[in-house]
This record gives structure tokens, C-alpha cells and sequence, in this order.
């Protein structure tokens, strides 16, 4: 695939508005339980 077609593709995309962002640098097990405290589950 064309690099440029993928740049133009990523530089159109909209942040979300309402997201869950977790740091991925966390310990799997932290990730998990900050998804499943986020979902209340």
C-alpha cells in the first residue's frame, strides 16, 4: 500500500469524543481491571 494513501488516510480520522484510553505501558493485569471498572463489569 502506498505510505502517502495511508498518511492522507490516518491525518482524516476524528479523535472520539468519548473513548476509554488506557496507558498501555500498565501491567496486563492493571489494563484488564481498568477496562472492566470502566464497563462495570
Amino acid at each position: 500500500m502506498n505510505p502517502a494513501l495511508v498518511r492522507s488516510q490516518l491525518e482524516l480520522l476524528e479523535k472520539p469524543t468519548e473513548a476509554l484510553v488506557i496507558d498501555a505501558g500498565l501491567l496486563p493485569g492493571e489494563i484488564v481491571q481498568r477496562i472492566r471498572s470502566a464497563f462495570g463489569i
